[in-house]
This record gives C-alpha cells, structure tokens and sequence, in this order.
C-alpha cells in the first residue's frame, strides 16, 4: 500500500504549484500538504491480496495564502485526475484515477486554511 501512495504522491509532487513535501497521514504543520487513505479504503491489503480494489485517496493542504492552498490543489487534482498512464510496480498496477472531490475548503485554523480533495484509485495486485 505505501508503494501506490509513494507512486502518487511522487505524480502530485511534480504538479506546478505544490510548495510543499507531500506527507503520508495527517498534516504535519502549517504550509504543509498530505495524502492518504480516506474512509471506507482497505487499508490491510498487500501483496498477498490478488484481485482488483479501490481505494480512496485524500489529499489535503494548508497555508497562510488561501490562494497558494488552492493553486495547489487545484494542481495536483487536474495532475492525478487527467493521467493517461499510470504507475505500475512490483506486484501492483494502477489503472484508474478518478477524482471525485475537487479541492473544498475544510477548516480554517488561526492563520491557517485547510483544503481537501478526494481521488478514487483502481489499482490491481497481481
């Protein structure tokens, strides 16, 4: 599983206006950026588990710019979302990426806004 997230996440950080390291799990700290399983993901499968499975994928971002957060945003969904080739690694294959949550805005903390967008990822263990 961290594989398929590394391989995304590495996509999303070639995106033109992420202005930060991409995280696994919660957001860190302020001006930072993450992404994950969302709710209702398997999150136990491996290797061992042959077959086809989706997976929902969030990606969340803050900054102090409320413009920067959602440049950034808007940047990796358009990047994940329109892929025509999709990764593949050992044991595992990505075949779709759909986004289904274009960036929303969650929170805002102090100084700090919060978006979110969600993906759902068709990935098959081989």
């Amino acid at each position: 599983m961290t594989e398929i997230l590394e391989a995304l996440r590495d996509i999303a950080l070639a995106a033109q206006d992420t202005y930060a390291v991409i995280y696994n799990g919660a957001l860190p700290s302020d001006d930072s950026m993450c992404m994950t399983l969302g709710p209702g993901s398997e999150v136990d499968i491996g290797l061992d588990y042959r077959g086809d499975h989706e997976l929902d994928i969030v990606c969340n971002a803050k900054h102090g710019s409320q413009t920067a957060v959602i440049d950034a945003l808007t940047s990796v969904y358009l990047m994940l979302s329109r892929m025509q080739t999709f990764p593949k690694g050992d044991g595992w294959t990505i075949h779709r990426v759909d986004g289904y949550s274009s960036p929303r805005f969650l929170e805002r903390d102090a100084d700090q806004f919060t978006y979110g967008c969600s993906f759902n990822v068709l990935v098959t263990i081989e």
